[in-house]
């Protein structure tokens, strides 16, 4: 390589969204919160210098690349792109699907990161064919090689994320191979909760861009902030509240807090200090 060439980052994001019946009531939102997403993404990609490049993917129990690896700067808007389907939920067929996708991106020349981030509302029941077929293991089994096989092989610059709806789905996701640190919950049942489910995810790939800058390409620990700040961080950062500015009061029953401060002796309640 010459000596003087640029070493330019380029950023390979792939955003996978789920698009089966379910989400119907998120459709209208869905778009306006992704173009805002990708939005961010050109903001900060152009104040870090970054080159930042987006696919798009849609799946109901079909899988559907909208856009492929397009240069922020140029992509139009998901409205007229994204729509919601009255299909089954294909997860583990289209988490694959865009990882295998990105596989043949060539990386000979610049200094390349891939993200992968897949918002659903539900879990697996359609991978491998045209009908629901509600998590049958027969019928599974060789998706769930597929996918656990395909996550432990990933490269070191490769991030693969997921938002799943409840604990169940977050466990399951970790059975296909997410990293803990790369599952966040998402309140699927609000309309607040898609807003604040993109808005993690800016938040997050926001984060990851910046994190190229000193030198991270790839993390299992996307969602989890603070996880890796250990304890004598803490401490040398924090002051210890001195022991007469405050008192300890052991709760032994369930009541309203004015009224259980107030009993102690000495303790008079105050909004905002207990």
């Amino acid at each position: 390589m010459s000596a003087n060439r640029i070493q330019h980052k380029v950023n390979h994001v792939a955003l996978v969204v789920d698009a089966s019946g379910s989400m119907y009531q998120h459709q209208g939102q869905l778009v306006r919160v992704v173009d805002e997403f990708v939005a961010g993404l050109k903001a900060e990609s152009d104040s870090l210098g970054h080159e930042t490049r987006i696919s798009l993917y849609s799946f109901d129990h079909r899988v559907e690349n909208l856009v492929w690896d397009m240069d922020v700067k140029h992509l139009p808007s998901m409205r007229g792109l994204y729509k919601v389907n009255n299909g089954a939920t294909a997860l583990i067929e289209a988490s694959l699907k865009s990882l295998d996708d990105l596989g043949h991106i060539w990386e000979e020349y610049g200094e390349h990161s891939f993200l992968q981030i897949v918002v659903t509302d539900g879990e697996e029941n359609a991978s491998g064919g045209d009908r629901r077929h509600d998590g049958d293991m027969t019928i599974l089994g060789p998706w769930l090689e597929r996918i656990t096989a395909k996550m432990g092989g990933l490269p070191g610059h490769w991030t693969s994320a997921i938002l799943v709806p409840n604990s169940l789905a977050k466990r399951t996701a970790q059975n296909y191979g997410f990293p803990a640190g790369n599952i966040a919950i998402w309140d699927a049942d609000s309309q607040k909760g898609v807003e604040d489910a993109i808005g993690t995810v800016r938040a997050a790939a926001t984060s990851f861009l910046r994190g190229r800058e000193q030198g991270v390409r790839g993390t299992k620990n996307l969602f989890a902030v603070g996880q890796d700040i250990s304890v004598d961080d803490v401490r040398a950062t924090l002051e210890p509240v001195p022991t007469d500015k405050y008192r300890l009061l052991k709760v032994d029953k369930e009541t309203e807090i004015r009224a259980f401060v107030d009993s102690h002796p000495g303790v008079t309640y105050e909004r905002g200090s207990c």
